[in-house]
This record gives structure tokens, C-alpha cells and sequence, in this order.
């Protein structure tokens, strides 16, 4: 199985990058420049280990990028991109999926919507339907199918890991200096 699941990654993986160098190619950016991608794309180190990492970073990174492909195209040709369903669905889809495979990829979503809706003021009707649709597909998968399929939220320790990292190399480095009041505070958080 874990075979299985590698060679998949490895083939969204590739896949996303064709369309990312499909995306170049249609914008008629210079052959030097498709050129180097590929080879960037194609020799990092990095790009060939991350793509058989079993976490779902791969994954979304892979998604990541699809939805910047579909931004891109948004913002290019606005027209054109909300009039054919195709978009509508691939848009809405890769975007809830983004914010599903990583939490704080729905706020980045969230935050550059009225950005969108500024720019493109002559689409608004439907610019808003569209960039609405990834952000409240997300809320009912996140809200209403993971809790009747019974599926736990996370933990928020997880997402605080980081700022506990800190605060604990903080105590640590600067023990002498920190008043006792906030040697309480960071004891109720991390035992000091």
C-alpha cells in the first residue's frame, strides 16, 4: 500500500507540474524561461524527496500550486474564466481542498478575496459567488460532514506548537531576566 500510495503522489505531483508548465507555456512566456523550469522542476533535489514524503505537505504543496494556477488564470482573464462552469468547479474544488489539507491556507484564501473583488468591482456579482464557494465549502466539510462522520477536530496543541517552542526557548535563554509574574504565566502554558 505504501508503494501505491507514493507512486499517486508522485504522479499528481508530475502532474501538477505539466500544468504549471502547460500555464507558461500558454502565456507565451520565452522559451528559456519554460526551459529552465523544466530542468529546475525536473533536478531539485528537493522537489524528487518531497514528492515521496508520506505527509500531506506533498500533497499540499500539489494543491497549492493548482490553485495559484487557477488565481492566475482568474486574474488574467477575468471574463473569460467566470463564464465557462468548468472553472467554477475546478476553482471551488481545488480551494476548499487547499484550505482542507492545510488549516491556514483557507485564511490566505479569506484575505485575498475582497482584494479580488476590489480589482475586479465590473464582475462582482458573480466574482463573489465564485471566491465565496472554495471558503463555505470548506466550513460545511470542516463544520458539517467531518462531525457526522465523527471525524474529531485537531488539536489545538498542534497549531500552538510553534508559539509553545518559542515561549519555552524564551524561559530558557533568558531565565535570570524574566520577572516572576511572567515566569507564572508561562508555568500555567509549559511546565518552567
Amino acid at each position: 500500500p505504501l508503494i501505491i500510495y507514493s507512486i499517486m503522489q508522485m504522479l499528481i505531483i508530475s502532474f501538477v507540474f505539466a500544468r504549471l508548465i502547460k500555464l507558461l507555456i500558454d502565456k507565451k512566456v520565452n522559451n528559456k524561461l519554460i526551459l529552465l523550469s523544466i530542468l529546475f522542476l525536473s533536478v531539485n533535489p528537493v522537489i524528487s524527496i518531497f514528492s515521496m514524503i508520506m505527509t500531506k505537505d506533498a500533497l499540499f504543496g500539489a494543491l497549492f500550486v493548482l490553485f495559484i494556477i487557477e488565481v492566475v488564470k482568474l486574474i488574467k482573464q477575468p471574463k473569460q474564466y467566470i463564464d465557462k462552469p468548468i472553472n467554477w468547479i475546478s476553482y471551488c474544488l481545488i480551494g476548499a481542498l487547499t484550505g482542507l489539507f492545510r488549516n491556514n491556507a483557507i485564511y490566505a484564501i479569506i484575505l485575498y478575496t475582497p482584494v479580488v473583488l476590489i480589482v475586479f468591482k465590473k464582475y462582482l456579482k458573480k466574482l463573489t459567488v465564485l471566491l465565496i464557494a472554495p471558503i463555505v465549502l470548506y466550513y460545511f466539510v470542516n463544520n458539517v460532514v467531518y462531525s457526522s462522520l465523527g471525524i474529531a477536530a485537531g488539536d489545538p496543541r498542534e497549531m500552538l506548537s510553534v508559539p509553545i517552542q518559542q515561549i519555552s526557548s524564551v524561559a530558557n535563554k533568558y531565565d535570570k531576566e524574566l520577572p516572576e509574574k511572567t515566569k507564572e504565566e508561562i508555568n500555567k502554558y509549559v511546565s518552567y
